[in-house]
């Protein structure tokens, strides 16, 4: 639940730039299919940090508000005569977020194996990407993509599948809704580990399609 909506704030902010409408950079149009609202099929999270152990499973995802995102900062310099750093930082305003979450592991005190339907609220979401890699040939390779988000605010709304689970899923959305920036900096790390070869992928498919000299003149 939780752990899933920073996996997906991860994920979108990877396309942040590209699809705005408002570019710090001079990025050629791309043929991706809409963003906002966007859906997302199927993920798998494992966590093993602290209190938080477990499998998360979430489907059918649906996630609101990334049109808003805007780029307040953006920095580029040279590390070497051929390694290329950029860092952007963008803000999204709110994202609302609706699936469906299935958990086997356990949170603090709490033994959790359950499936139902959450529904999320992200408030005042802030990133900052610092992507870096090396020139080749006039096409930019990302070789290293790091995204450290801010949420300003959480809201998780839960719906169990199992009406027998009810009075033990509300006692752990309230310790989530009342600790969740706790939990949040405990997870972060293993989050940014597991998916910063996504964002590198998908960096690399979008730079190999145009030149470096003509994007970062």
């Amino acid at each position: 639940m939780l752990f899933y909506a920073l996996s997906t704030i991860y994920s979108v902010a990877a396309f942040g730039f590209f699809v705005t409408g408002e570019y710090t950079l001079r990025l050629p149009e791309f043929d991706f299919p809409p963003m906002d609202p966007l859906f997302y099929e199927y993920g798998t999270v494992m966590l093993n940090s602290g209190e938080i152990r477990g499998e998360v499973i979430m489907s059918n995802v649906t996630a609101i508000g990334l049109s808003k995102a805007r780029i307040s900062n953006a920095r580029t310099q040279f590390l070497s005569h051929d390694v290329f750093h950029l860092e952007i930082s963008v803000q999204i305003p709110e994202i609302l977020l609706k699936g469906v979450g299935k958990i086997n592991g356990s949170l603090s005190v709490f033994r959790i194996i359950n499936e139902g339907h959450f529904n999320i609220t992200l408030n005042d979401v802030r990133a900052l990407w610092e992507i870096t890699g090396h020139v080749v040939n006039d096409t930019w390779i990302v070789e290293e993509f790091h995204i450290t988000p801010l949420i300003g605010k959480f809201k998780i709304y839960y719906k169990d599948l199992s009406e027998n689970n009810k009075q033990l899923s509300d006692l752990i959305i309230n310790f989530i809704n009342e600790f969740w920036p706790a939990i949040y900096r405990s997870v972060l790390p293993i989050i940014n580990k597991e998916l910063e070869k996504f964002y590198i992928d998908i960096a690399n498919r979008l730079f190999a399609k145009v030149s470096f000299s003509k994007v970062f003149p």
